[in-house]
């Protein structure tokens, strides 16, 4: 799992958002318990922002909502690993991403921080 989260965390500060996203989906397939919905919002947070590349603003922002609360709800109840990133820094930059999305404006890449 360790493996897989790290490359995640890699290609999508990367802005490769596609094979960050085949990354996160192993980890949240196999988890089990309470750390699920962080790799869901994980899955699509990526999802999202391909959308965003794509010109696909209005299901970009309904992806990026569901990532955001996925992760509120994974970060309440824990990761299992140790912290390995910043969880509510990356949920802010989301947010703001999601805000330009919505507001038709310019994204900013989010990056993940450990």
């Amino acid at each position: 799992m360790g493996q897989h989260l790290e490359e995640g965390i890699d290609l999508f500060n990367r802005g490769e958002y596609f094979r960050a996203h085949e990354e996160f989906e192993a980890i949240w397939l196999a988890a089990k318990g309470p750390s699920r919905p962080l790799y869901q919002g994980l899955v699509q947070a990526c999802a999202g922002l391909l959308k965003i590349e794509r010109g696909e603003r209005t299901g970009a922002l309904r992806l990026l909502e569901r990532a955001l609360a996925n992760l509120r709800q994974g970060g309440r109840e824990g990761m299992p690993e140790p912290r390995v990133l910043d969880l509510a820094r990356f949920i802010r930059d989301l947010e703001t991403a999601a805000a330009s999305c919505a507001g038709g404006g310019p994204i900013a890449a989010p990056t993940i921080r450990r």
